[in-house]
This record gives structure tokens, sequence and C-alpha cells, in this order.
């Protein structure tokens, strides 16, 4: 289905919920490590989760975005909605496994910065986000080392627009942002200062920041 039907993303966003439900069992999930699920996900998340609007570069991207939202408060369509959540429930599901989870974190973690940050109005999308990307470095010091370190020309202003107009975009392999910086916006946003409150939320990005430490991924917390 999402072969045939990925340019429309309601039928996308459904289809990736069935994987979600069918990747709660072990021998499901083996099944679909040998599909081009990754694929699929990477082609939604360039076509529906990075702004359209003319931006200087891929690293101002994400700057952009937040001065979007701020201007006109977006609000994100269900629809859209259901496919992020589904996307980030999908890989931390996939992430479970010791086996297959660097190859998950390697190609997954981009996806889930870049739907979190496209959706920061929405407490869902970033409770589901952080337990994807929590799963994804568990245990993983590969995956670690990749959404700690600083991009070429980044830094926490998410940029100052002069890097390289040549970037392609490319939510496989391209960090909107450094990973930390993503997670304290995300409190900033929802603490309890906030009147919009989400202690689940911040539970979770507080576990999340704390697996990014120095020696984070080596957790033992489930």
């Amino acid at each position: 289905i999402i072969d045939n039907w990925s340019h429309k993303h309601i039928v996308a966003g459904a289809a990736f919920g069935a994987m979600v439900e069918l990747s709660t069992s072990y021998s499901n999930r083996l099944l679909i490590y040998q599909t081009l699920w990754m694929e699929k996900i990477t082609y939604c998340v360039k076509n529906y989760f990075i702004m359209k609007e003319p931006v200087k570069s891929i690293q101002s991207s994400i700057r952009d975005t937040f001065e979007i939202q701020q201007q006109y408060q977006r609000k994100l369509p269900m629809h859209q909605s259901e496919m992020g959540i589904n996307i980030c429930r999908l890989i931390s599901n996939m992430a479970h496994d010791e086996k297959n989870r660097l190859r998950v974190a390697v190609k997954g973690m981009g996806s889930i910065s870049w739907i979190m940050a496209y959706c920061m109005e929405n407490p869902t999308i970033q409770l589901y986000g952080c337990f994807a990307l929590y799963n994804c470095l568990f245990r993983n010091e590969m995956a670690h080392y990749q959404a700690t370190r600083k991009r070429k020309g980044a830094d926490s202003n998410y940029g100052d627009g002069n890097d390289d107009d040549n970037s392609n975009g490319d939510a496989e392999n391209e960090e909107p942002m450094e990973m930390i910086v993503l997670i304290q916006k995300i409190l900033h946003r929802y603490d309890g200062q906030s009147d919009e409150y989400d202690e689940d939320l911040v539970s979770a990005a507080n576990k999340l920041l704390k697996a990014l430490e120095p020696n984070g991924w080596r957790s033992m917390m489930v």
C-alpha cells in the first residue's frame, strides 16, 4: 500500500499505523527488516514534514520553520499528525532489537528529528518522538555519537544562514539541528511554567536528555 499510495498522506499514515501494530511482534519485525520500510519513511518525511517555503540553506530551514510557526500559529492537519505519530511509534518499535538498533538509529533519528521540529506544537508527536529517540540511543554508542555531534557550521542558534546552499535536505542523512537543542526547546515550551505543560512529555524529554549526556547511552533505564 505504501509503495502505491505514498503520495496520498492519509493512506500512507494509516498504513504506517498498521505497521506499528505488526511491529509489536518480534517475528513481524524480522519480516519488516527485510523490506524497504525506512526508505518509505524517508520519502514521507521529505514530502510532508520539511518546510516547503524557500530557505537560504538546509541548515537555516529549522530556524525558519520555528519563525513561521510563531508568526502564523500553524495548526497541523489531523491526518498529518497521525502520520507523524505512527512513524515515531514504528521506529521506536523497530529499535527494540539490539541486533538491528544501530541500523534503525542511523537512518531513523534524522527523520524523527525533522518530524519533531516541524510539529513542535503537537505534544503527542513530541512524546512518541522522545520515546523513539531514546530507544535508538539505548546502549548504542554510535547512535549517541551521531545524535550529539556538532554539525559543520551549526550552533545553538540553528546556523547563521550562510552555510553551503548545495545541501540537498536528505532527511535520512541530515540532522536538522543538534538533538540536545531540540529537546531543550521542547522542555522550554512544555515545562511547568508553560500553559501547555505536559508532565509525561517533560518526563520523557528529561530522560532523553540524560541519555544524551556523555556515556548516557549506557543507561540501564527502560
